[in-house]
């Protein structure tokens, strides 16, 4: 009988993690338009690939800074994107009629209850200031 400790390392490999990783990027729902050609799973692989495997020195100490940048940046474009294309975040700031207002009542809802994406969290703002969106 192995111990629990050998049947740990023997699971403990890149074989072992990768199939993993599919494994849970195939259970998130890709929300994208049904006629896009490269499935959510593969960009999210392509993604760890180039983060983990090409890049691991970046996740070393003296590089920290510069990924902190990376995400930093990656954060802004997001909001950007998010600021520009969603009715639902256009609506809330609107009805809160000051960015600081809108950000301050976010980070509350946030840290007291849990979302499974940003939608979920703009929709329960909007139902909170009782914005109806089409």
């Amino acid at each position: 009988m192995k111990s629990s400790y050998k049947i740990l390392q023997e699971s403990l490999n890149v074989d072992t993690l990768i199939v993993n990783l599919r494994s849970r990027f195939d259970s998130f729902t890709d929300k994208r338009a049904k006629n896009s050609s490269i499935s959510l799973t593969d960009i999210l692989m392509n993604a760890y690939a180039i983060f983990s495997l090409k890049y691991s020195s970046l996740l070393q100490k003296k590089h920290l800074s510069t990924v902190m940048a990376y995400l930093i940046l990656l954060a802004f474009h997001n909001d950007q994107l998010v600021q520009r294309c969603s009715k639902t975040f256009q609506a809330t700031w609107k009805m809160t009629k000051t960015k600081p207002r809108l950000w301050v009542t976010l980070r509350a809802v946030f840290m007291v209850k849990p979302f499974q994406n940003f939608k979920e969290l703009y929709d329960y703002m909007a139902c909170m200031y009782q914005i109806k969106i089409e």
